[in-house]
């Protein structure tokens, strides 16, 4: 009786390897495609909550595009009729603003670092690193307050890149 249970265990233990494989093969196709949903589904919800966002936020955004951003450049997001995409194409252009001079600190920074310079400005690039997660706040949160706060501590850096001879 013994080998009987094992034969038994055993070809069921083959018999499940195979439907596992099988099973696990079954799995990723069904779930590559629900996957792929859901990540859809993240994203548009993401999507509204940001349109809602922006929607309580356009007379912020406004206010700080419109002295920012060139004449042109307002002029032209403020054609945009849909309220959503103004306010959408405001946040990006606002956004791409200070990550276009983020960048253009983080090239000073990385040569001054190849020089040897970097010692020289350690607060300034402490203040560089808080304006880069200022930025992600703001991208949250929409709000003046949090914009004009990284510009000063752009500004702050800048200030401080010239003072220690590295610009």
């Amino acid at each position: 009786m013994g080998k009987k249970k094992a034969v038994k265990s055993s070809t069921a233990r083959a018999f499940r390897k195979g439907s596992r494989k099988q099973r696990a093969a079954q799995s990723r196709e069904s779930s590559s495609g629900t996957g792929q949903m859901q990540s859809l589904e993240k994203l548009k919800r993401r999507h509204e909550l940001f349109v809602k966002l922006a929607r309580e936020k356009i007379a912020e955004l406004e206010s700080i595009a419109r002295k920012e951003l060139g004449k042109e450049k307002f002029r032209k997001i403020s054609s945009i009729s849909e309220e959503s995409e103004r306010a959408e194409a405001l946040f990006r252009a606002l956004t791409n603003l200070v990550e276009r001079e983020i960048a253009s600190l983080e090239r000073i920074f990385d040569r001054a670092s190849e020089d040897g310079k970097s010692s020289d400005a350690v607060f300034a690039e402490v203040k560089f690193i808080l304006a880069r997660s200022k930025l992600e706040h703001f991208k949250v949160s929409c709000e003046r307050k949090e914009f004009y706060k990284i510009k000063g501590l752009l500004n702050e850096v800048k200030k401080e890149l010239k003072d220690a001879g590295i610009v």
